[in-house]
């Protein structure tokens, strides 16, 4: 008797959209903490000096920067959105290979996240590499991404 093997397939969500989690906040909020007490010991004295606007412009940058993320995946499509990279869309069958690396490996590595998904499409006409942030979202949205790649062969 020949036992028949199941495939592993675990998705966590089938539709999946996610934006930056808890963490990703509290380390713009900690970035954001020490120039907001500047600015509020500033508006104190004199509420139009230059400190002040350029306090308050580097807060909004960077909520911004933290509300741009977003993550986004159904059945066949896998959506990546942030400020610097812009928003990017790619069908899970032009998918050439993705892999997870950690670290900078060369010069133009020290501009990428630390932790990132590479996303290699199939044809260079669907354009460069997806490089995913991993640290800002959430675990069960990475972990659904995975598994679904995983499914496709993809993820190496």
């Amino acid at each position: 008797m020949v036992k028949e093997e199941i495939p592993r397939v675990h998705w966590v969500c089938e539709k999946c959209d996610c934006g930056a989690d808890r963490p990703a906040y509290i380390f713009a909020g900690a970035l954001v903490f020490v120039p907001a007490i500047v600015m509020m010991t500033a508006i104190a004295e004199n509420p139009l000096q230059p400190i002040v606007l350029l306090t308050g412009a580097y807060i909004v940058v960077a909520l911004v920067w933290i509300l741009s993320y977003r993550l986004a995946y159904s059945a066949n499509t896998l959506r990546y959105r942030s400020l610097f990279s812009g928003r990017r869309e790619i069908y899970f069958d032009d998918i050439a290979s993705a892999r997870i690396e950690f670290g900078s490996f060369g010069y133009s590595d020290r501009f990428r996240p630390t932790t990132r998904l590479v996303v290699v499409p199939k044809a260079v006409a669907l354009g460069k590499p997806i490089v995913i942030n991993l640290k800002v979202f959430r675990r069960t949205c990475v972990d659904g991404l995975l598994d679904r790649l995983h499914a496709n062969g993809v993820l190496k």
